[in-house]
């Protein structure tokens, strides 16, 4: 009998987790916590050297660049500034990892963290500081010539949005990605508001935009700002907000509902709604109202979308019941709303309404939010810098 010619056997195909490419997919989505890359790098040499590589960090924030977690918030006046982190264990960041030093002998004034970078301006050298916490990079911006010429308020507040964030660099350091920065002021009489715009592209200052201030009261500028859409609004007083469109450079004063119930001791927090319009939370003792305002044939109108009582969702305790529940600060990227009720502080996501008791304080002060990815110092970079001093630059 003849041979029967047997085909060569081809190889088998390579496992799943064999193939980096395939690996690689799998990895990406992964959960954006602080502990889940560091856990994956444990692995094996190779998982680390997937995980550790540019290329898929880059994917990865780009991946999760709607969803950056929630790391702590910034608390802190003109010679302190602090980081309470917020995630249990072992996602927890130490605190001192990011808490920022400065100096005694100068006046910083904090005006919140975005897209995974803060701002802080200084008052008596007149610049402000686009930092960024998990590095310690940072990048000073002097003002606008004949921005201060009013000494008696030179500036109201300021602002920083990443330029690139449609790209997906939604959180980079601020040497590598692009930023804009608006600083904004009123005069002395309070008759009118100011505002300038710097793109570090082009390294220049764009014109002075300037819009008259209607509100009688005298007014002060909420310092941190809260990005909807294209246009950044500040809080002035709970009676209006001022709006500061990036891409028409032009300043808009909006007024609070008409009919919203408030009283002396209210308190008022912009908000961006699920939705991605410009929303409104107006509290009074233990309930507040949500506002959403909507433009309808280029008329914006202001619509009730909700009442919460608080005191019942948070259930407070009996000799609470009738002490007024402060806003303390808003994360606009997760949604999440701080409050404090005696001296117990709460964080409430206002999309689920799911909240928790994160912990006791006395101090009353604003909240800075600061959502960022970490995967624990060198996973993200092969190196862990400590932050600078900011009077060292």
């Amino acid at each position: 009998m003849g041979h029967r010619h047997r085909r060569p056997s081809s190889p088998d195909p390579a496992a799943p987790l064999e193939d980096d490419d395939l690996l690689g997919e799998i990895l990406l989505r992964l959960p954006p916590q602080p502990s889940s890359l560091p856990r994956a790098s444990l692995v094996c040499k190779r998982w680390r050297r997937l995980v550790s590589g540019r290329g898929f960090l880059a994917r990865f924030r780009a991946r999760h660049r709607r969803e950056p977690p929630l790391l702590g918030v910034f608390t802190g006046g003109f010679e302190w500034l602090d980081f309470t982190p917020l995630l249990d264990p072992p996602d927890r960041i130490p605190a001192e990892r990011l808490s920022l030093r400065q100096s005694r002998d100068e006046r910083w004034i904090f005006c919140g963290c975005r897209h995974g970078l803060a701002l802080l301006f200084n008052v008596d050298r007149l610049h402000a500081v686009v930092y960024d916490p998990l590095t310690g990079r940072q990048r000073q911006v002097a003002f606008p010539p004949g921005f201060d010429d009013d000494q008696e308020n030179i500036i109201g507040s300021a602002a920083m949005v990443c330029a690139a964030r449609e790209e997906g660099h939604v959180h980079g350091d601020c040497h590598s990605s692009p930023f804009k920065l608006v600083l904004v002021r009123t005069n002395t009489a309070r008759t009118r508001v100011f505002a300038r715009l710097y793109d570090s592209e082009s390294g220049e200052w764009g014109n002075l935009i300037s819009e008259p201030i209607t509100v009688i009261l005298p007014i002060t500028l909420q310092r941190s700002s809260v990005l909807v859409g294209s246009a950044l609004h500040w809080s002035i007083d709970g009676t209006c907000i001022l709006s500061f469109d990036l891409e028409t450079q032009s300043l808009v004063l909006i007024r609070e509902p008409a009919d919203a119930h408030s009283t002396r001791y209210s308190h008022f927090q912009i908000l961006r709604t699920q939705d991605g319009c410009l929303g409104l939370a107006i509290s009074s003792e233990q309930s507040m109202q949500l506002w959403e305002r909507n433009n309808s044939g280029g008329v914006g109108r202001w619509v009730l979308r909700k009442t919460l009582q608080l005191g019942k969702l948070l259930s407070v305790k009996p000799e609470m019941e009738k002490a007024h529940i402060q806003i303390l600060g808003y994360a606009e990227e997760s949604n999440v709303m701080f409050l404090v009720i005696g001296f117990s502080v709460f964080m409430i996501q206002l999309g689920s309404l799911r909240f928790k008791h994160i912990f006791e304080s006395n101090l009353r002060t604003t909240y800075h939010p600061y959502t960022n990815f970490y995967a624990g110092g060198r996973i993200i970079s092969d190196r862990d810098d400590e932050p600078e001093m900011l009077n060292n630059t």
